[in-house]
């Protein structure tokens, strides 16, 4: 009797459990119903085809555009869809900029572009609002086309344009984000203490466009900004600049081409390092290539070499007493690092002279000298010591050896390998002597020449030098490496065949050497001075035992 009334109670508390879930179950599926039918989040819509269309203006929602005698006012710009505003500080532009910083705020489908209290609209002004990509729509994010807002402070709207496209000058590739700027004022200084009169961003492709602008003569810039603003004031910043300022006229209308550099960094020494017998080492804050050195040692030979921002100075002499390098920077100063008195033979007796190349056959041309590079300058060789054989038979080979003028470091083997023949290159022990007299060890290296139908050969001609000018041409290869090197002056045409040539993709560079020092000169813009003008061109790819044929023009960008 118990067991069965317990049974009915607890039949009834399951019944009651299982009707209180369902009520709730019901309530939540309620509430949520009811929260997103009220809710204000517009969401976008699942299904169907997606939205490419970019939003549009509402004219008659909106603060009307291309105004004369405009007064300042807060800009409403409606839309006929929901839309967002996405990184409005970078692309939005104002031009000619403002001295304070408008505020952009979106409600709803308008947006509101409200000018600063304090700011101050110039007279007789055109101004362009340059929108970008700020303003999308809200579901595809679809950026509004060429959106532009012009206003003018005077009784006309200014109507010219002008057009530009930046490029780095050593690579020849657009830039993107580089501000172009037209200053009506025209004095040198302009760049690093005042806004631009007009200013454009440029694109992916390099290209910007102002429009609007006034009949006038305006200095030109263009500036890679390392900062917010749009001043040239970074050692690290990319300029461009026109020789002669500039007339904005209907007459020119031409894209104006604006060759990016970056100039030298004055050359400051930053450190040394002189502590150990033999070696100097002066650290720079650039490449070392212009410096001049001298030392107060009356019997020391230095042997230099340039290691990227490092210049190495080395000797083999040992000094009895302290010694100074001096650097000259000019007539009126000169630096000075102090040298101590080193013992020479703990050098000697601590070092070694070893060659860098691994005891291991590797393949070389037939056309090209062998190199072996060591770890000191060398001074020597005894040729008695140096046995080269070729082919299976070991027949005894003797190459042409000498130093390489422009590494002390480094021996060369010239010969004229034969295809195909294996060579071993045997140094005997004190075969190279180096400038603190010690010698080589055991070398021990086994070669191939390569076949010349493994190699390609590129026919190549440039047209239309200026015979007054200058001019390096490179062929580069992987990593743009320098494979071959020409200079030329007071010539209208170069042909030349490049023969034996390794498979690959190959670039011709060529620069006009305006001060004939033979290599690439940056720009200056204190000093007036324009980057070297350069042009590089890519080159079908190479294959073995194949003759391409490459012709070309000089014709620099201006």
């Amino acid at each position: 009797m118990r067991e069965t009334l317990f049974v009915k109670i607890r039949l009834v508390m399951l019944k009651r459990f299982f009707a209180v879930l369902v009520l709730f179950r019901l309530f939540i599926l309620f509430s949520g119903t009811s929260a997103l039918s009220g809710c204000a989040n517009v969401l976008p819509p699942e299904g169907g085809d997606r939205d490419s269309i970019p939003p549009s203006v509402i004219k008659e929602a909106s603060t009307p555009n291309f105004q004369t005698n405009f007064e300042k006012q807060v800009i409403e710009l409606t839309f006929d869809e929901w839309v967002v505003l996405e990184d409005a500080f970078n692309q939005v532009i104002v031009s000619p900029p403002l001295q304070k910083r408008e505020e952009l705020k979106l409600k709803k489908r308008t947006v509101r572009l409200t000018f600063d209290e304090e700011e101050e609209l110039r007279e007789d002004a055109t101004y362009t609002i340059n929108f970008g990509e700020a303003i999308k729509d809200l579901n595809e994010k679809n950026p509004t086309e060429n959106l532009r807002f012009v206003f003018s402070t005077g009784d006309v709207l200014d109507s010219l344009s002008v057009k530009a496209k930046a490029y780095d000058v050593l690579t020849n590739e657009p830039v993107e984000d580089v501000w172009f700027m037209l200053y009506e004022n025209r004095a040198d200084s302009v760049i690093r203490t005042e806004r631009p009169y007009y200013v454009a961003k440029t694109d992916e492709d390099g290209r910007c466009s102002i429009e609007n602008v006034r009949a006038d003569t305006f200095k030109i810039a263009a500036v890679k900004s390392a900062g917010p603003d749009y001043l040239y004031d970074q050692p690290n910043e990319q300029i461009a600049f026109l020789d002669t300022n500039y007339l904005v006229s209907m007459a020119n209308s031409d894209t104006i081409y604006m060759p990016l550099f970056i100039e030298n960094k004055p050359l400051q020494l930053t450190g040394s390092e002189v502590g150990e017998f033999g070696i100097a080492k002066l650290i720079f804050n650039r490449e070392p290539d212009t410096v001049n050195i001298s030392h107060s040692a009356p019997d020391l030979d230095f042997i230099k070499e340039i290691d990227k921002d490092t210049l190495k100075l080395w000797y083999g002499q040992e000094q009895s007493s302290p010694w100074r390098i001096l650097i000259n920077w000019d007539t009126t100063r000169i630096d000075t690092i102090y040298v101590e008195a080193l013992p020479r033979d703990e050098f000697v007796q601590a070092k070694a002279l070893t060659c860098d190349q691994h005891n291991k056959r590797a393949r070389i041309s037939p056309v090209e000298p062998v190199k072996l590079l060591f770890n000191h300058p060398l001074y020597s060789w005894d040729t008695t010591m140096i046995k080269i054989y070729e082919d299976t038979l070991q027949t005894v080979v003797q190459p042409q050896i000498f130093i390489d003028t422009l590494n002390a470091r480094q021996l060369i083997f010239q010969y004229a390998w034969k295809e195909g023949v294996p060579y071993e290159f045997r140094l005997l022990p004190g075969a190279i002597t180096d400038i603190f007299t010690l010698q080589s060890d055991s070398v021990n290296i086994d070669y191939e020449a390569q076949l010349l139908k493994d190699f390609g050969n590129i026919n190549l001609t440039v047209e239309d030098l200026d015979t007054t000018q200058n001019y390096i041409i490179q062929l580069l290869g992987s990593g743009d490496k320098v494979e071959k090197e020409f200079f030329l002056s007071g010539v209208s045409r170069f042909n030349r065949r490049l023969e034996t040539l390794a498979p690959a993709s190959y670039k011709i560079k060529i620069v006009e050497d305006r001060n004939a020092n033979q290599k690439w000169d940056t720009g200056n813009y204190d000093m007036k001075f324009q980057p070297e003008q350069l042009m590089i061109e890519k080159l079908e790819q190479l294959r073995a035992n194949w003759d391409l044929e490459f012709a070309t023009n000089w014709r620099p960008r201006r």
